[in-house]
């Protein structure tokens, strides 16, 4: 898909659902579904039909409530929800949770399916909208999951993001520690390659 093709895309997607026509959007688009851009294509819906809509009652006229089910017909939808607010007002943001449901919720979805990284980009939605020890929680059990694939490079990432939010250094300590017994707990005697990475990885966090 050229650049210019997917500019038209959501205008197609936002027709069709205007018109009541739900399953031709989503037939439509799984013509499409394969492209890069598509991903892209859905934002731009949401982003334009939310701040259209921003501050009005959800009422049979408004069209965001067919937006999210049609999204909800793709595996993009959870990034797409998330990219989107992180690039909206946070203003705008009691609107579209009102109707994509709670944030947190949709945190723990991506946890339960193992979508990192989307959850990553939905803690730092909840870091504004619940206190930091809740954050803080949530955020090392992100890093337990992230732990438990080997996935240092995240890992790195989340201890950053407690860096940042926490200013006591109580919870930061507590993840360093946890990673720290992890890395004993796997191979006390003779680190592995992973544990020598994952010692690299600890030492750089220490540095932030």
């Amino acid at each position: 898909m050229s650049p210019k093709m997917h500019l038209f895309l959501h205008h197609v997607f936002r027709y069709l659902l205007q018109g009541d026509l739900e399953q031709d959007a989503v037939t439509f688009a799984r013509a499409y579904e394969k492209y890069v851009y598509f991903g892209h294509a859905l934002e731009i819906l949401l982003h334009t039909v939310l701040e259209e809509e921003a501050g009005q009652d959800l009422k049979e006229a408004a069209i965001l409530p067919f937006v999210i089910r049609f999204l909800d017909q793709f595996r993009h939808a959870l990034d797409v929800i998330v990219s989107c607010a992180r690039k909206t007002e946070v203003a705008l943001w009691d609107h579209l949770f009102s109707v994509v449901g709670k944030p947190k919720d949709l945190f723990e979805i991506c946890l339960e399916e193992g979508r990192l990284h989307t959850a990553t980009s939905y803690l730092i939605i909840l870091q504004t909208m619940q206190p930091l020890a809740v954050a803080g929680k949530d955020t090392m059990r992100l890093l337990h999951k992230a732990l438990d694939e080997n996935n240092y490079e995240l890992c790195k990432e989340l201890v950053r993001f407690l860096s940042s939010i926490d200013n006591t250094g109580n919870t930061l300590h507590e993840a360093l520690q946890m990673i720290k017994t992890r890395i004993e707990t796997n191979d006390p005697m003779s680190p592995n390659a992973h544990d020598s990475q994952m010692d690299k990885v600890v030492q750089n966090m220490h540095n932030l």
